[in-house]
């Protein structure tokens, strides 16, 4: 085994090199680290009755939420318990 696959594979990383892009990756983030520049955002400060109105909006879609999803696993369960029974009931009438 020569040296020809090795000389071949650095000449594909150099040109894959040589292909990306120049600029400063750095430079055109969309984050906030930048020199220089800072990002503030001038937000109303909320009081604290909207707070809990939210947290207790919050609070009751989750449980309504729940309820719903309780519901809809009980009903689906049942459902299939009963075809189970079914099934069974069915099959133990061929023997």
């Amino acid at each position: 085994m020569g040296f020809g696959g090795a000389a071949s594979m650095n000449v594909s990383l150099k040109n894959n090199r040589n292909l990306l892009s120049k600029r400063d990756r750095f430079k055109n983030r969309l984050s906030g680290n930048t020199k220089g520049k800072s990002v503030t955002y001038n937000l109303p400060q909320a009081k604290p009755h909207v707070l809990k109105e939210i947290r207790e909006r919050i609070k009751r879609e989750q449980k309504d939420r729940q309820k719903k999803v309780v519901m809809i696993v009980s009903l689906l369960l049942s459902i299939a318990i009963a075809g189970l029974i079914y099934l069974n009931d069915n099959l133990l009438s061929w023997i």
